[in-house]
């Protein structure tokens, strides 16, 4: 079902990934019991007995992705992106930059993403890890650049 990273670490490809990241058993979504405590796990499921994600080819009528349960089918959003509150067939951008992020300075969200920047005379230049991209620092020469003494 998804495999993309939460706050409480991977989701396993048979676990469902609520709307606020933790991870539940697959089998539990649309079960018509808040499994996620925030009621993502029942955003956009459809009971329809013996219809699929694929029955009419078109995916359920999921914008994003579709999958297959016991009952019927419901619908899920790719990372970055959350149940439309008001279709829950489709999905709307989380704003990334609206909460907490890893920017040092400034944060440009971005449709399914963010992009961190940085201030005039700054540079991003941390290039591995979970930093990467997002550490901003002083440029060689810029006021406020401080060099190391030996």
């Amino acid at each position: 079902m998804c495999s993309s990273f939460s706050e409480y670490g991977d989701c396993a490809l048979d676990q469902f990934k609520c709307a606020n990241g933790r991870c539940i058993n697959g089998t539990n979504a649309c079960d018509r019991n808040d499994d996620c405590g925030d009621a993502s796990d029942e955003i956009g499921c459809a009971k329809k007995n013996g219809k699929t994600c694929e029955s009419h080819n078109d995916n359920g009528g999921c914008k994003h992705l579709c999958t297959d349960v016991r009952d019927g089918y419901y619908c899920h959003c790719r990372d970055g992106f959350k149940p439309d509150p008001s279709n829950p067939f489709d999905c709307v951008d989380i704003d990334e930059c609206a909460g907490n992020n890893t920017c040092t300075q400034m944060c440009l969200n971005t449709k399914g993403s963010y992009l961190c920047r940085c201030h005039e005379d700054y540079e991003n230049n941390v290039v591995v890890g979970a930093m990467t991209g997002k550490d901003c620092r002083a440029k060689v020469g810029a006021p406020g650049y401080c060099k190391k003494k030996r």
